[in-house]
């Protein structure tokens, strides 16, 4: 579930809404944090406003004092106007999850555009000293409007001195870059409007002036960039007109709103949705003050992505180490997110020995934080707490690594796989990451689940012959065989048994009916060759088997086939004999012409 995080912007005034127009939809709350998101819209989590700057544009009438009073020294007229006199830079305020799921961080600028001054009776102002228009705390900005007397610059004259002001509010990339199109124009940022003291119908607002004693005393109008639906809390009370909006508190709180210090005033809350990038408001106000504050009293943590969980490498056997590791990626540095509790839980596998465990714990600029790390072990349980405030991270990323963690014998409650004639046992496991925000609300989420393989049992059997051409044999020759025989397991094999197809095979040497884990043997055997075996062309193809037992009662098997060619040439011996007749023939043929020969010529003479 996405939840809400009013890290947020709060306007404590004594406030009415004017002009909020009649199409606007205001819903009552119990709580703060049952204002519900604006669906599909991208959140932006106001965090920070310590780091800020003031910016002067008119240096001829605004000054700072105090290092954080913004100041009119300049005597206005009636009707005095103002354009751009200054700025505000919120640097490094709070961030946004970007659209590939990384922590971006944003500026917040608040800038009067406008400022115009009403003195319905100038003679209150003949003895000011100077105007107070706002206040820069660490938390937030004041906007007021004070007229302070010369002879005690801290103490406020009569204060009919009217100030209305044009303010505008924009985000942009902590680099100065403007935001991307897909979270410019989808933005959620909520708007916390605190009234306190409010001071019904003594003096207030009406048009540009403030001459009307029978309206309420501050008010402020939504101009742009905002939904038109507003939240209340059930202790305001809220009277909604086409062209005017008024509430007030209906209780004491006591509360502190950590800005300006100030207690025990009333309050009433309405919460309003920024949904552009700009948006503008003017305000209205005389002897008032307006606090606009990234810091609200209620808040919750952001939605944050699933854990990761990985391991080096995917086969090990019995007795191996294995180690893993969790990463973890937050929204945004820990102690400015205000979890009150972050957990690692990680239940290992019964297969695993975790007597030994050790852990390591590094944040995203690979810096160890273990010491930020609580361990608590309970059985296979191992749970990290975190006891640190780590506010130098950019991200609140933490890679846990867990060590020498021993792989057990797994049992027949593993789930088995084959692969290449190995029975392989799965051993799973995962993690999970539990965070608990300041209003106790809980986000759960579980890393991906992680297999590591033993091989638990496996048979292997390769069968060679030692020559594989057999040239003119005869009857009676040998063809010798060696069969390798390996337990490719981490577990004993029992009645190992090997046969072969072909009858006639004997086995000489080396057959055991046991193999231990990982044991390899060497068979040997022959077979005699038979007159029938002798033919032209004959091959002999045969294939052997080996079986096993492994201590589950599985039947393991392995088979290989060996190939001997028989090359006889079937005319060798005729063909000899002929040729012996032959050359019988021809001596014989031969020695009858030297008889011819020699007993022509003795009859001659």
């Amino acid at each position: 579930m996405k939840k809400i995080k009013l890290f947020m912007f709060i306007l404590a005034l004594f406030i009415s809404m004017p002009y909020v127009y009649a199409e606007s939809i205001v819903e009552s709350v119990s709580d703060i944090n049952n204002v519900p998101v604006l669906s599909g819209r991208k959140t932006i989590y106001i965090t920070d406003t310590k780091d800020f700057k003031i910016n002067i544009n008119d240096t001829d009438n605004f000054k700072i004092i105090n290092d954080n009073e913004i100041v009119i020294y300049n005597k206005p007229t009636k009707d005095t106007s103002y354009e751009n006199p200054f700025s505000l830079t919120y640097n490094n305020a709070g961030y946004y999850i970007n659209d590939a799921g990384d922590t971006v961080k944003i500026n917040v600028i608040i800038s009067a555009t406008k400022i115009m001054l009403d003195t319905p009776n100038e003679s209150y102002t003949d003895s000011a000293d100077h105007y107070t228009i706002g206040e820069v705390h660490d938390k937030g900005f004041e906007a007021k409007m004070y007229a302070r007397n010369k002879s005690n610059s801290n103490v406020n004259i009569d204060p009919y001195v009217g100030n209305h002001m044009y303010l505008s509010f924009k985000i942009i990339n902590a680099d100065g870059t403007e935001l991307p199109a897909s979270i410019a124009n989808n933005l959620a940022v909520p708007w916390t409007i605190y009234d306190l003291d409010i001071r019904d119908k003594s003096a207030g607002a009406v048009g540009n002036g403030f001459t009307s004693a029978n309206v309420y005393r501050e008010s402020i109008q939504f101009n742009t960039g905002f939904n038109n639906k507003f939240y209340v809390l059930d202790k305001t009370v809220l009277d909604i007109s086409e062209n005017n909006t008024k509430y007030s508190a209906t209780q004491n709180t006591g509360n502190d709103l950590g800005a300006t210090g100030q207690k025990g005033y009333e309050y009433s809350t309405v919460v309003a949705y920024q949904t552009a990038k700009n948006t503008t408001f003017e305000w209205w106000g005389t002897g008032c003050g307006t606090f606009i504050n990234t810091r609200a009293n209620s808040y919750d943590y952001p939605e944050y992505p699933n854990p990761v969980k990985s391991v080096s490498k995917e086969y090990y056997n019995i007795g191996d180490t294995v180690n893993y590791t969790v990463t973890q990626k937050f929204p945004y540095t820990i102690a400015e997110n205000k979890a009150t509790k972050i957990e690692l839980i990680d239940e290992f596998d019964n297969a695993l020995d975790i007597s030994n465990i050790t852990y390591k714990v590094t944040d995203a600029n690979s810096k160890d934080v273990t010491s930020n790390w609580k361990k608590n072990i309970s059985g296979q349980k191992i749970t990290l707490t975190y006891t640190g405030s780590d506010t130098t991270q950019v991200v609140g990323l933490y890679n846990f690594t867990f060590n020498n963690l021993k792989i057990l014998e797994p049992d027949n409650t593993h789930k088995s796989v084959t692969e290449n004639k190995i029975y392989y046992k799965i051993i799973p496991n995962k993690a999970n990451v539990k965070i608990t925000s300041i209003n106790n609300n809980e986000e759960n989420k579980e890393t991906n689940i992680v297999n590591i393989k033993v091989p638990y049992s496996g048979l292997l059997l390769k069968k060679t012959v030692t020559i594989s051409e057999l040239n003119n044999p005869k009857a009676g020759d040998i063809v010798n065989y060696k069969f390798t025989i390996s337990n490719l397991g981490d577990t004993k094999l029992t009645d190992v048994k090997l046969s072969d197809e072909m009858n006639g095979i004997v086995i000489d040497s080396g057959m055991k009916n046991t193999l231990e884990s990982k044991e390899t043997i060497e068979v040997y055997g022959h077979y005699v060759l038979l007159e029938s075996d002798i033919k032209s062309g004959k091959v002999l193809k045969n294939t052997a088997t080996v079986t096993g037992i492994d201590p589950s009662g599985t039947i393991l098997s392995s088979t290989d086939t060996a190939v001997v060619e028989i090359i006889v040439n079937p005319q060798t011996g005729t063909t000899s004999r002929i040729i012996l007749v032959i050359e019988l023939l021809i001596i014989a043929f031969s020695f009858a012409i030297l008889l011819f020969k020699r007993n022509f010529l003795v009859n001659s003479k």
